[in-house]
């Protein structure tokens, strides 16, 4: 009674009220601040083992994207439940539990994830096999054999599991006996021997020890170097950029060189395969041509006979440009194999050259990715690219000599005879093959001034076109000098953008036109080339476009025109018609 007393008038702790406090407590926690209600709701249940009440949110509605789940209240819900289950994948009857839907436990579906299961083949053999077909490396006992096959079956051939677990170990160390390249060579060559021997038409797997130690090796010496080393290697790179860039310039600089003597002399040997070849200041192939004919004279009073023309010959150099092959300039490496991809502006004709001539010789058409093989296989398709330029010579020499052949029967004068080694003809089509010999080469010399020197068999396997060596001489203008001559008036930034524009050109634009006229196609990803360069809308401002003035604009026409016209007008037309109209438009709501 007192007691009660007390409480009421509180000078005592209510018993009552401490105990329905702390039941409180306990039976019902506090959710953690920053936890949402559902996950607090969702553990309590799990701690319980209660089942978990799943709704399934409605479809949200076409072109509608429903940002949080919504409840949908008095539609079906689906029951989960914490159950153990069984991977039919595990060979030890492991039980595990987890959350699963009631319909799936009752149905005994099979668990989900046993599809990923992957297990490896690895083949067995006998002891009569192993005996005749695999005891031939004595630093491999068939104890050590069988253990490395038992645990590539028992880990599916995860190389460092298979170490950690070797049990032969070094005496008095922890050290296994064997490495993991020693591991994978026995095992690789045990599988070829068992495939050969099986006859299962498998091919062979080949692994090189020797190469993967060097290469393991290589990437240790990467991983281990210092910040010196790093910092001299990105000086060095560096450099190396500088030297490219220098390389460039003055590759840049000999090809307008170039350009200016042959508008010079456009009669001179550079000019006259400049339209057949591209450009390219490197290795040059020369070759003696005739140049000079003389005619026997006549007597007079004596019957009209042809006669056989001599030739008085001297030197002349014709740069006969080879192949430009892909150069691998950047850190890192690269796979051999890649240099030997011929370029895509090499043309077809020479294209088909090269392949008749690959197959004539049965040779492979990428050969082993050695740098001696690489470089002698490139040689080879350099060469047969300068047979084809020298054929097409040739047969301009012929048409020549043919027409003035021609002329002096036209005028009455006496006609000749061309030599045969001045023909494009080869010893099957002359019936003369008895008079080469097996190298090719012409046995009788007394014959040479008549005959070829050699059989030309591969000259005749090549399809070729006539190069027109002839060059009219040019009528000079009569517009003055310094008429159109506006580089003087230019800005600087004018200059600087043409000479950009052009470098576009020539290094993107120029190597892939004659692909894509041939083929009638068009590469797409020259429009975010062109937007990136400025070149798209240069004339307005906004939206991302350059500023440049009028006279900037036409030299950009006139540097992409120079390509090809149809570079030209997808420029123009974005400019013209897509651009512009988007800039007028925005003025005139300004305006309104």
């Amino acid at each position: 009674m007192a007691s009660n007393f007390a409480e009421s008038i509180g000078l005592a702790p209510s018993s009552r009220t401490d105990s329905r406090k702390k039941t409180a407590k306990e039976s019902d926690p506090k959710k953690p601040e920053g936890m949402t209600r559902e996950l607090f709701s969702l553990l309590k249940q799990q701690g319980n083992r209660q089942e978990i009440l799943s709704y399934k949110q409605p479809l949200p509605k076409l072109g509608v994207k429903l940002n949080k789940a919504s409840i949908a209240v008095g539609r079906r819900t689906r029951k989960w439940m914490w159950a153990p289950f069984e991977n039919p994948c595990r060979s030890d009857g492991l039980r595990l539990c987890h959350w699963d839907r009631i319909d799936r436990i009752e149905n005994k579906e099979e668990y989900v994830f046993a599809k990923m299961n992957k297990s490896l083949n690895i083949p067995t053999y006998t002891t009569n096999e192993y005996e005749r077909f695999l005891n031939n490396c004595k630093a491999w006992p068939k104890a050590e054999t069988d253990h490395l096959f038992d645990l590539a079956r028992r880990f599916d051939r995860r190389w460092f599991v298979m170490v950690d677990k070797w049990q032969y170990k070094m005496p008095g160390t922890n050290v296994p006996t064997k490495s993991l390249l020693e591991m994978k060579q026995r095992f690789y060559d045990v599988l070829n021997s068992l495939n050969e021997a099986r006859d299962t038409g498998a091919e062979r797997i080949y692994y090189d020890t020797v190469h993967e130690g060097k290469r393991r090796e290589q990437y240790l010496k990467l991983w281990n170097r210092t910040d010196e080393q790093i910092e001299d290697e990105k000086r060095l790179l560096s450099e190396l950029k500088q030297i490219e860039t220098r390389k460039k310039y003055i590759e840049k600089k000999h090809s307008e060189i170039q350009k200016k003597i042959i508008e010079r002399d456009p009669i001179s040997p550079a000019g006259i395969l400049s339209s057949a070849i591209s450009p390219a200041p490197t290795i040059v192939a020369r070759k003696k041509v005739p140049i000079k004919s003389k005619i026997v004279p006549v007597i007079k009073g004596a019957p009209p006979t042809p006669k056989v023309v001599t030739f008085a010959t001297s030197e002349i150099q014709f740069d006969v440009l080879p192949i430009r092959w892909t150069e691998f300039k950047t850190a890192g490496p690269h796979a051999r194999s890649l240099e030997q991809k011929l370029p895509s502006n090499i043309g077809l004709k020479k294209t088909g050259n090269i392949d008749k001539i690959i197959e004539y010789f049965s040779l492979p058409i990428s050969v082993d990715s050695h740098e001696d093989s690489v470089n002698e296989y490139n040689a080879l398709r350099n060469e047969i690219i300068v047979l084809q330029e020298y054929k097409s010579m040739m047969m301009a020499n012929e048409s020549n000599l043919e027409g003035l052949r021609n002329q002096y029967i036209a005028n009455g004068k006496e006609p000749f005879i061309i030599p045969l080694k001045y023909k494009v003809v080869d010893a099957k089509m002359i019936q003369k093959e008895d008079e080469y010999g097996s190298d090719g080469e012409l046995v009788n010399k007394d014959l040479a001034d008549s005959l070829p020197s050699t059989s030309r068999t591969l000259m005749s396997l090549i399809d070729a076109n006539i190069v027109n060596i002839t060059h009219t001489r040019k009528r000079k203008s009569t517009i003055p000098v310094g008429f159109m001559d506006t580089e003087k008036s230019r800005t600087r930034d004018e200059v600087t953008l043409k000479e950009q524009v052009h470098a576009y050109c020539h290094d993107k634009l120029l190597p892939c036109v004659t692909k894509q006229y041939r083929g009638g196609s068009f590469d797409p990803s020259i429009f975010p080339e062109m937007g990136a360069m400025g070149l798209l809308g240069s004339p307005y401002e906004g939206y991302g476009c350059s500023g440049t003035s009028d006279v900037g604009y036409g030299l950009i026409a006139r540097e992409v025109e120079r390509i090809d016209s149809g570079y030209r007008s997808i420029m123009s037309v974005q400019t013209s018609l897509v651009i512009g109209p988007i800039v007028e438009m925005e003025l005139s709501m300004n305006i309104i």
